[in-house]
């Protein structure tokens, strides 16, 4: 498995980049925008039964730095993760990885 480390030399290609996740209680896709090789959006369509704000504010992290590996939500821990791990198999595509 490709680590996240080994993402961070390689080229994004823009476009939008779609990857599925299962989280605490169904499956989180990530909708994810690239341009000028840069994170520029991240969206997601998730049915997860508890939300606890992962939903609104991983995605601003996540464009914010630049980076997956951002702070979870404290009491969304699965949600958290499910969210980075989906963007990070976008930002793999992105970088056909």
């Amino acid at each position: 498995m490709l680590d996240r480390d080994a993402l961070k030399s390689a080229r994004l290609r823009d476009g939008t980049f779609t990857a599925d996740v299962f989280g605490y209680s169904d499956n989180i896709r990530a909708n994810v925008t690239v341009r000028n090789a840069r994170i520029a959006d991240v969206r997601l369509d998730h049915r997860e039964k508890a939300d606890l704000g992962a939903r609104t504010i991983l995605p601003e992290r996540i464009v914010r730095e630049q980076r997956v590996d951002v702070d979870g939500v404290t009491g969304a821990t699965v949600t958290s993760q499910a969210i980075k791990s989906a963007v990070f198999q976008a930002l793999k595509q992105s970088a056909g990885l």
